[in-house]
């Protein structure tokens, strides 16, 4: 007569309820951040964005979630560079770049650099900001910035032992579908880069 065999472990429906619902909360903290910033433009915002987002960040806050995912997205934006002049006392001017993958190394040190100069680029001051926006908001934001501008200059200025540093942003586009065909395929073309105003406009206001 054989043994008699131990009947299998089964989960209980409860459980499987529960782990279900843990793992779409898990999935919606995952998600919810990229489209909150996909749907993010200037001032305006998705509500179904905020609302959703206002559940899942302290959970993907915590478990450092809440990352650049669009930087990553089947389509993505131009880059930005800063670009500056630098002109020292005996009249010989010079021209950088940053990020700049040959000269920053490690690679952390130009992923700092990136950073910066995307970080430029994201807080330049709206050209046209909604009534709805307080004075106040709009004047920290401008006043923030316009400190990181001239940090920034003081700092190459410094660094460069120059008499003078003039910043300029550069957004650097992507090569056309239609060009890249035709064999345009140099990703550094100078007609590839735009110029920038890096000074915030004396009024913003419509």
């Amino acid at each position: 007569m054989p043994p008699p065999t131990t009947p299998p472990a089964s989960i209980s429906a409860q459980f499987k309820w529960l782990l279900s619902l843990l793992l779409v909360m898990h999935l919606a903290a995952v998600v919810i951040p990229p489209f909150t910033f996909a749907t993010r433009t200037g001032y305006e915002s998705s509500p179904l964005a905020n609302v959703s987002m206002s559940v899942v960040q302290p959970y993907s806050n915590a478990l450092f979630l809440n990352h650049g995912y669009f930087f990553f997205a089947p389509s993505p934006g131009p880059s930005h560079l800063v670009e500056y002049d630098v002109e020292f006392k005996d009249g010989d001017k010079k021209t950088f770049r940053f990020p700049d993958l040959q000269s920053q190394r490690p690679r952390l040190f130009y992923h700092r650099h990136l950073m910066l100069a995307e970080w430029l680029h994201a807080n330049y001051p709206a050209t046209s900001i909604p009534d709805w926006v307080p004075a106040e908001e709009q004047r920290f934001q401008q006043e923030n910035y316009q400190r990181v501008v001239e940090s920034v200059r003081q700092h190459l200025q410094h660094r460069h032992g120059a008499q003078q540093v003039t910043l300029r942003r550069l957004e650097h586009q992507l090569i056309a579908p239609e060009d890249y065909l035709k064999g345009q395929r140099n990703l550094s073309a100078p007609h590839l880069y735009q110029s920038l105003p890096i000074e915030p406009a004396s009024e913003n206001r419509p």
